[in-house]
């Protein structure tokens, strides 16, 4: 112990955060994965389903609410290197801009409900609790980029812990002791709404101390422009995702979309992963490339693609337990599910990749394009093929488009590096695109093997001596930041 507080004590503050921000997405998703099979077993398969249905829309008013200034992907990342003395005034003025765009947003929320009703089918009450939760977790994301920029894992880890468990333990207790003539399923809603609120607001006064004025007309006109063309790509990828659950929901029923729903997050259980990797990745990436050393990104990303097959491969295999264990039977028709979810999350990891570098040469249009493209590939074959084979079409469905998303990134990125960095490969195409074509297939074959648990496990066994074997590879390969 005291010769790993030694090397732990000797590591840059780079490299320290880059620890802790991994950390961070763990427990975040480790709850959330946790509190998974506990909101299974303590709510009907139908009140799940309601659930299921709010965080769906959510996520997609989500997007027109905060225009995603809050992602890796957008706007943050690419003013942070371009406005490197007006760090605390652009943050500060985009935490403003979320508050003003979330208000737009909620009064027409608040006009479609008056003229329509309950248009989203999730009860009026919740509408309102979508607002306050939309407000919360927006600030709090927005927050939590300037942390991971400024390699502050302190106080981001003290706010994940809080944000993680508030929103698991104190909805749990609601539901458990929820009044008569209140659904669980409000319950749970409403809980988790007031503590991302509450969560949000002091994210926002942390944000003040540093520059008190939210306002800035320069800040506020470069976001929305940049953001605005990136909306369509945004929307698409929540669409791409979310409107599996609405449409199986409309087109079989809530309980459906719950067991779908429970089957994906266990499915893309490495995204947790995958997005520590982009939030680390992006502005890595952007400093190298700013600075003319793009060709020294590949040999670090080809690396970190390696890995990421192995967990979606390992995360695959041991499914079916998690599953014997976990859930209630009502839920393992969602089974079959999980394979090619799993295989989608390593070409999601790729395409976003991809979109980095799109995003650094201003290819908004282009990586817009390419969400929208696979988007509306993905709700026109699951309207043709839910109603004909169920909601496991829908895992495949959202694969495919996950692999025209990735295919459709890696050309536009291609062609915007030959035009503005020649001499430059920044992400190999081949040796990526093998590793995403071998995982994939592996995890097709896999559930061949779920009856079958001596041979998954194996396979389990093999992988983990393998990476026992070269785990100090694996450990300069996750502090990709020292290689050249």
């Amino acid at each position: 112990m005291n010769g790993l507080l030694k090397k732990y004590n000797s590591l840059s503050i780079s490299a320290k955060a880059g620890i802790w921000f991994v950390v961070c997405s763990c427990i975040q998703s480790g709850i959330k994965f946790l509190a998974l099979p506990i909101f299974a077993n303590i709510m009907t398969v139908s009140d799940y389903g309601t659930v299921t249905l709010y965080t769906s829309w959510m996520n997609v008013i989500f997007i027109f609410a905060t225009l995603c200034l809050g992602r890796a992907n957008g706007v943050f990342y690419v003013a942070m290197v371009r406005f490197p003395k007006d760090k605390d005034k652009f943050t500060s003025a985009m935490g403003g801009l979320t508050v003003f765009l979330c208000i737009l947003c909620f009064i027409v929320i608040g006009l479609s409900t008056f003229i329509f009703g309950d248009w989203m089918e999730i009860g009026i009450p919740q509408y309102f609790a979508m607002c306050i939760d939309i407000i919360g977790y927006g600030i709090m994301l927005l927050w939590s980029l300037r942390m991971r920029y400024d390699y502050s894992y302190r106080p981001l880890l003290l706010m994940t812990i809080a944000y993680s468990i508030g929103t698991v333990i104190i909805p749990v207790i609601g539901v458990l002791h929820c009044p008569k003539g209140i659904s669980p399923a409000s319950m749970e809603i409403w809980c988790v709404s007031i503590t991302s609120f509450v969560i949000g607001i002091t994210a926002l006064l942390l944000l003040m101390k540093r520059y008190f004025k939210l306002f800035s007309f320069k800040y506020w006109k470069f976001a929305i422009s940049f953001n605005l063309m990136l909306i369509p790509h945004y929307l698409s990828n929540v669409i791409l995702v979310q409107s599996d659950r609405i449409m199986i929901a409309r087109m079989i029923s809530e309980a459906a979309a719950a067991i779908y729903n429970v089957a994906y997050t266990l499915g893309v259980a490495t995204q947790v992963i995958t997005q520590a990797l982009i939030n680390a990745i992006n502005p890595w990436m952007y400093k190298r490339m700013n600075e003319g050393r793009g060709n020294t990104v590949g040999k670090a990303i080809i690396s970190l693609v390696l890995i990421v097959a192995i967990l979606v491969i390992g995360i695959s295999l041991v499914m079916p337990e998690v599953f014997d264990i976990f859930f209630p039977e009502s839920y393992s028709p969602a089974l079959n599910v999980i394979p090619p979810v799993s295989a989608g999350v390593l070409w999601a990891f790729i395409f976003n990749l991809y979109a980095s570098i799109e995003l650094y040469f201003s290819g908004n249009k282009l990586v817009s394009l390419s969400s929208c493209t696979g988007a509306l590939i993905n709700v026109i074959a699951n309207y043709i093929l839910i109603p004909v084979f169920g909601f496991i079409a829908a895992a495949y469905t959202t694969l495919a488009c996950d692999i025209i998303n990735a295919l459709m990134h890696t050309i536009f990125s291609t062609i915007l590096l030959k035009k503005n960095m020649p001499d430059v490969d920044v992400i190999p195409i081949l040796p990526v695109w093998s590793i995403a074509i071998f995982t994939t297939v592996a995890c097709l074959l896999i559930l061949m093997l779920y009856p079958y648990p001596l041979a998954r496990y194996t396979i389990v066994v093999i992988i983990i001596v393998i990476c026992l074997i070269k785990r100090d590879s694996i450990k300069k390969i996750l502090n990709f930041k020292s290689m050249v």
